[in-house]
């Protein structure tokens, strides 16, 4: 899950970049946006194309905006960014939980291991009748890898999670950022000129 969610993070990033390149670059955001309509890439380019679907629609049903409309048109290319953010936040947040699940779970799976083998440790060799240092160190010893194997699994789960969370915290002020710059240009009515 880690290596997957890295290297689909770099690829967001660099689409990104390109992306924000093309956006800033003074293109026609018209012509932007029918060259990405079909085939966006990222999720920035899904918020673009979303805001631009609404202003779109909503330009193409009033040709003259006046100030209640203009507000509502505000509110719906807002809420369409919006709800472009929260799908494509939630794909990348998708196994997450599992992988949260695993480091904070994975240190006691292996603390039960322990406590069961030194349980059967501690019946053999009862049953043998030796508490001899021989007799105890093997399986006690044996039983206290389950404890090292939790850990070796629980702590790259929680360091990637971390890492994880505060990758998508990045990526969704960055979304959010350029939500709200999109929606000034198209409040302005500025969508399809230069």
């Amino acid at each position: 899950i880690i290596f997957d969610k890295w290297i689909t993070f770099k690829s967001i990033n660099i689409k990104a970049t390109k992306f924000e390149a093309a956006f800033w670059s003074g293109e026609v955001l018209d012509k932007l946006y029918k060259r990405i309509q079909n085939k966006p890439g990222d999720p920035m380019a899904q918020i673009f194309c979303a805001g631009m679907n609404e202003w779109k629609l909503s330009a193409e049903a009033a040709v003259h905006i006046d100030g209640d409309l203009r507000a509502g048109l505000q509110q719906r290319i807002d809420r369409a960014m919006a709800s472009a953010i929260g799908r494509e936040v939630s794909k990348l947040e998708r196994y997450m939980t599992f992988l949260a699940t695993v480091g904070s779970t994975a240190p006691f799976v292996g603390l039960f291991g322990t406590v069961w083998g030194v349980y059967h440790a501690l019946v053999a060799i009862g049953m043998s009748g030796s508490g001899m240092l021989d007799k105890v160190a093997g399986p006690v010893g044996e039983a206290l890898i389950m404890t090292g194997i939790g850990l070796a699994v629980a702590l790259p789960a929680v360091m990637g999670y971390n890492w994880l969370t505060r990758s998508n915290r990045v990526l969704t002020a960055k979304l959010d950022a350029f939500a709200f710059e999109l929606l000034t240009f198209l409040s302005m009515g500025r969508a399809l000129q230069a």
